[in-house]
């Protein structure tokens, strides 16, 4: 294959780039979701969005290998099970974050996922980090630090911390699916879900209420679950396969971008000054981080 041919985007590049901005797309509808919520605790919630977020991943290992169901599950192997962890305690503190801070300042803060997971991957797989992904980090730390200011002086601060818990359990998620490469990794967001299922209806219990809500509530946490959160992950996954690895964080910043504009649209949340501040920090490292991974020129994945 020549040089040409190997940086010359492919046919499918145009219908990955509509998956993966779809899916930061479906993505930037949960923090609006959960401003809509009727009366359904933060546990009930978290109980039935990650059952439908849950169920929808094993239907789809179930359909996709039929009597070989349960070895495509121990396939995932020990990062499987770790990176279920990080996705369940992501799913968890996300939910409680959207309680205590601004829908803007937690998913800010969750763009910078991409910048642990690559300490993570240094750590835990030896890769190595870019110069440039160096740089691109300090600015994200920096704009975090701006918007926990602002989080200690309106009493938000709580909610920015649970967002950075968010972040590191994403973050370690990515590590854990990067080790299992060469495996199929869907059963672990399955996994993730019966993980963050059952904790929370211990919660559930163990505070008196009931696992029944509404079904307004009900409504809404499945389209949490499923429509934004595995509907939008699956979009991802498939269009990675055709969008090359430095462009994917650049794409999914639909997700930051759109999301508290649904919110300000919907409830008229407008975060304070330093969200806007921080925020701008996080995006300029992001797209700066995107944008030098672009000018290296990675040749297109082959599918």
């Amino acid at each position: 294959m020549s040089a040409d041919t190997a940086v010359r985007p492919q046919a499918g590049y145009g219908r990955g780039l509509f998956l993966v901005m779809t899916a930061g797309l479906l993505w930037s509808t949960g923090g609006v979701l959960y401003r809509w919520v009727d009366t359904a605790s933060d546990w009930q919630i978290l109980v039935w969005r990650t059952f439908f977020m849950g169920a929808a991943a094993l239907a789809y290992v179930v359909w996709r290998y039929r009597d070989e169901t349960w070895g495509a599950i121990r396939g995932i192997g020990w990062w499987g099970v770790f990176g279920a962890i990080g996705l369940a305690t992501a799913n968890s503190a996300f939910v409680f974050s959207l309680s205590m801070t601004y829908v803007a300042n937690a998913l800010v803060i969750l763009a910078a996922s991409p910048f642990l997971a690559a300490v993570l991957a240094w750590v835990l797989l030896r890769e190595r980090v870019r110069r440039a992904t160096v740089v691109a980090m300090v600015a994200v730390i920096s704009g975090v630090a701006v918007m926990g200011i602002g989080g200690l002086e309106t009493d938000r601060i709580y909610g920015d911390l649970l967002a950075v818990l968010a972040v590191s359990g994403f973050a370690l998620f990515s590590v854990c699916i990067r080790a299992g490469r060469h495996s199929d990794m869907m059963p672990t967001v399955a996994l993730a879900g019966l993980l963050s299922v059952v904790v929370s209806c211990v919660m559930v219990l163990g505070a008196g209420e009931s696992l029944m809500i509404s079904a307004y509530d009900m409504g809404i946490a499945f389209s949490m679950g499923f429509a934004a959160v595995f509907l939008g992950m699956v979009l991802y996954i498939a269009g990675s396969h055709h969008i090359p690895a430095a462009e994917l964080a650049l794409l999914s910043l639909t997700e930051v971008l759109i999301g508290p504009l649904w919110v300000w649209l919907a409830v008229n949340e407008v975060p304070v000054a330093h969200t806007f501040y921080g925020g701008a920090l996080v995006l300029a490292g992001i797209v700066f981080n995107a944008l030098t991974g672009m000018r290296r020129r990675h040749p297109m994945p082959q599918v």
